[in-house]
């Protein structure tokens, strides 16, 4: 009995590392969605020059279905974007992000916005990249 306990417990655990697996490393990249392309143009038109890409994530679609990064040319690091299914699974995100430590987040719509380590040194920028996400209007690239 407590073999086939023991079989039970590695199968599932080898289940669930096989998702893990697949979505971290083997799915393919999401395609930027229209609101990037529309999030990337609302900022070119508004002095922050930006180069969107379409970054892996370790997501289940039901939670994010796209991330993406943004380089600024002035900046080390590029802030990120998550494109979730809804405002309810922004929020949610935006809440696990602020749980752990992150404080330079924003969500508008259904985008959230994570600045990163950057924002601490750069803060005029950051206050402006967070002015104009929150200006952003989602509905553009739908």
């Amino acid at each position: 009995m407590m073999r086939i306990v023991v079989i039970l417990i590695a199968l599932i655990a080898l289940v669930c590392s096989g998702e893990w697996v697949y979505r971290s490393f083997i799915r393919p990249i999401d395609p930027m969605p229209p609101e990037i392309v529309a999030l990337a143009d609302h900022f070119d038109r508004n002095g922050i020059q930006v180069s969107p890409y379409a970054i892996r994530h370790g997501f289940r679609h039901s939670e994010v279905e796209a991330v993406a990064a943004f380089k600024v040319a002035e900046l080390p690091i590029p802030f990120v974007v998550f494109v979730c299914p809804d405002k309810r699974s922004a929020a949610a995100q935006l809440d696990a992000l602020r749980r752990d430590g992150e404080t330079r987040a924003g969500q508008n719509g259904r985008m959230v916005l994570e600045l990163g380590l950057w924002a601490e040194d750069a803060q005029d920028r950051a206050l402006k990249i967070i002015e104009l996400f929150n200006a952003f209007d989602g509905s553009q690239g739908s």
